[in-house]
């Protein structure tokens, strides 16, 4: 009873504080979360810092304003940028070494193909994968301007408020643990940061904000214009710096690029990091461990270096959790995740470390690598076919194997995040978050509380949250958000509709059309011929065609949100086939992928056919006190999902693995046989050649002699 009149107290003051520090703060601080959120993290090398790709890439576009382009709007003349003043500053034109025998994957995501060693790595551009792009002026310049009509594009707020409704319809077939685990992979795959760390808040929303303006060189705003009589907003401005520019890779044009701060691939680098000082940082250095800490009976994240001191609730600078993505603390279902994956990179170290001789570095990534395989397993056999439906899983060849191995790594695919998916289609997850999130036992936070996740944590801890995430159902994936996320992101009066449309502008995103072109879709000329197609109901296509005269004026984002969903699928098809197109490139672009045939890279027969138990349902069993869950605890509790005892989860026997220097003698006994394998069998075909070679001649002298005699 104690316990309960603490918590009740925390929140009496925790709802109050929160009240007034949002009302002192909003209008002097607006978006400064969503800013800070978008930062790059600490490179290893100076050179790649966003100064410095910046620098390079400025100096780059500025040359080849108003040059001669062709008519995909990419300027000619790609071996330009050779010629830039900094070439010497450009780490993407080093040569790359790699070790072909590494066992595991680096911390940045480089080498992982050894033909083209930054594919997939991290601080490294976002190729598009739908040509042409869709700048204002093919080079650099955000869009301004309708992609068919004559005239400038309404301003993102009034898309938003258009075409994405506040209505609520929650669906009862998936739990509110599928949007979280989706945002959790997002933080895995993609970050673009933001220029302008300079430029201010203020700054940003001064001029005429009737038409959007932009700066040049690194801090570019472009802000997003808000009307009079808006519903919700007081304000005219809401502030936007655009994406920092970054130089491309060799032989890709000479056009603006985005920086992914992170690795591509599915490799739990929001929980190891992506660069080696965040990796080194995180770990504890002993027994293979990361840093924790331990309050109570709970394990939490460790607390960033410079967080104020007792992190007051009305501090002005937010206080954050420390993990392998800096966006760990945006929400609090979010700190649960990264906590749980973190409870469970360390109980396997500890239980790998009673089994036999292991070195930290031996039991630290041996860790990694086993939960990297882990978070793949669940990607793609839980959390993928539910979001794009099975005929797409099997269009793309996504379906993992029960038995087998997979033999189709193709060095030719590049594996890098594309800026589709990170700008647009990943981004579908909005619409399912709930205004409301329950914490069991019997309480239910608002999103708003949610988003200040470090105090909510530190009341509440993760376990009651991950219970809750798994026991509530989400929002149906449609054009509909919440209201906390169009009309009050952050407790701040942000919109996040409207970002994500901005930003789509802000990187020259394709249109709708442009996409539905590229997989062969079908490209509907009238509003009506997509009723027909039955793409978008009558009020979807009512809600666009109040803000695009046509539909090919129609923006990705907008229109991919307001799809009809798939049979069996939360997205509508143009989404599905953006995502399934990523996800294919991820698994066949991967040479450290789980279930690989690689006897350098992979796992053993036995290890692999441990991966293969792996389930969110496992994870909670293991590390969540007193869990309750479903064989897929990612769709809700149905009659064929209903809840079922942890002692019937499979789980994962570690016994199987032994310490790398073990592993190291076998692989090398397996290399020294099959050299000996493969110097039989030369020396089988060579026998077998010359005995051919003698059996002609003979007979070529046997041939010559009955000629002779003849």
């Amino acid at each position: 009873m104690a316990n309960i009149f603490t918590i009740l107290q925390y929140l009496l003051f925790f709802s109050t504080a929160v009240s007034i520090w949002a009302q002192t703060n909003s209008n002097r601080n607006s978006g400064s979360t969503h800013s800070k959120l978008l930062q790059a993290s600490r490179p290893d090398d100076s050179r790649h810092s966003l100064s410095n790709l910046g620098a390079i890439a400025n100096e780059q576009l500025a040359s080849q304003i108003g040059s001669s382009t062709n008519e995909g709007g990419e300027v000619r003349g790609m071996q330009a940028r050779m010629r830039t003043t900094r070439q010497d500053s450009n780490p993407f034109l080093d040569s790359t070494s790699c070790d072909s025998d590494a066992v595991h994957r680096t911390i940045d995501g480089s080498c992982n193909n050894l033909q083209m060693p930054l594919w997939g790595a991290a601080k490294t551009p976002q190729p598009r994968m739908v040509s042409p792009n869709r700048y204002e002026d093919g080079i650099n310049s955000a869009r301004l301007t309708y992609f068919s009509s004559s005239g400038q594009l309404p301003s993102a707020r009034s898309v938003s408020l258009a075409v994405f409704h506040t209505t609520s319809n929650v669906s009862f077939w998936h739990s509110h643990l599928l949007m979280n685990f989706g945002q959790f992979l997002d933080h895995d795959l993609t970050l673009t940061p933001e220029g302008g760390a300079e430029m201010s808040d203020e700054e940003c929303c001064e001029g005429d904000l009737s038409t959007p303006t932009f700066l040049s060189a690194i801090g570019e705003c472009f802000p997003i214009h808000v009307e009079s009589g808006d519903p919700a907003f007081t304000k005219t401005c809401i502030p936007l710096v655009r994406s920092s520019p970054v130089p491309g890779l060799r032989n890709m044009p000479l056009i603006r690029y985005q920086l992914n701060d992170l690795t591509s691939f599915i490799d739990a680098s929001q929980v190891y990091g992506s660069t080696n000082f965040t990796g080194s940082s995180l770990r504890l250095n002993t027994s293979g461990e990361l840093r924790a800490q331990e309050i109570g009976r709970e394990v939490f994240l460790p607390e960033l270096d410079d967080n104020i001191p007792g992190c007051p609730v009305m501090a002005v600078t937010a206080c954050s959790y420390f993990a392998g993505d800096s966006r760990s603390t945006e929400q609090a279902g979010l700190v649960t995740l990264h906590t749980l994956l973190l409870r469970e990179h360390n109980r396997i170290a500890r239980d790998l470390s009673q089994r036999g001789q292991w070195s930290d570095e031996e039991l630290y990534q041996t860790t990694r690598k086993i939960l990297g395989a882990v978070l793949q397993r669940i990607t793609y056999r839980e959390f993928l076919p539910i979001i794009i439906g099975l005929e797409t899983m099997n269009n793309y060849d996504l379906n993992l194997f029960d038995i087998g191995r997979f033999r189709s790594y193709d060095s030719s695919i590049n594996p890098a995040i594309t800026l589709e998916f990170s700008t647009a289609a990943f981004r579908f997850g909005h619409s399912l978050v709930r205004q409301t999130f329950s914490q069991v036992p019997g309480m239910q936070l608002d999103l708003k509380d949610m988003f200040d996740a470090f105090h909510t944590i530190e009341a509440f801890g993760s376990d009651g949250i991950l219970k809750g995430l798994a026991q509530d159902t989400i929002e149906t994936g449609d054009r509909f958000l919440s209201q906390g996320i169009r009309d009050n992101l952050f407790d701040e009066k942000q919109d996040l509709g409207a970002f994500n449309i901005q930003r789509g502008r802000d990187h020259g995103l394709p249109s709708y059309m442009d996409v539905r072109g590229h997989f062969g879709l079908g490209t509907p000329a009238t509003y009506r011929e997509m009723v027909m197609r039955q793409t978008h109901s009558q009020s979807s296509v009512d809600a666009l065609s109040s803000v695009y005269p046509l539909p090919a004026d129609i923006e990705l984002y907008p229109g991919g949100l307001s799809e009809i969903p798939l049979p069996d699928a939360i997205v509508g098809e143009t989404f599905a086939n953006i995502l399934g197109e990523q996800f294919r490139r991820l698994k066949y672009g991967d040479r450290f992928w789980h279930e690989t045939s690689d006897t350098v890279t992979g796992f053993t027969d036995e290890q692999l056919a441990e991966i293969r138990k792996a389930s969110m349902a496992r994870l909670f069993c293991d590390n969540v006190r007193n869990p309750t869950v479903r064989q897929f605890l990612l769709r809700a509790e149905t009659q064929d999902n209903p809840v079922i005892s942890c002692s019937t989860i499979p789980h994962l026997d570690l016994s199987i693995w032994q310490s790398t220097g073990t592993n190291r003698n076998n692989r090398q006994r397996n290399r020294q046989n099959t050299k000996r394998k493969r110097t039989r069998n030369n020396s089988r075909r060579n026998s077998s050649r010359r005995r051919r070679v003698l059996r002609k001649r003979g007979n070529r002298r046997q041939q010559r002699t009955r000629n002779t005699r003849g």
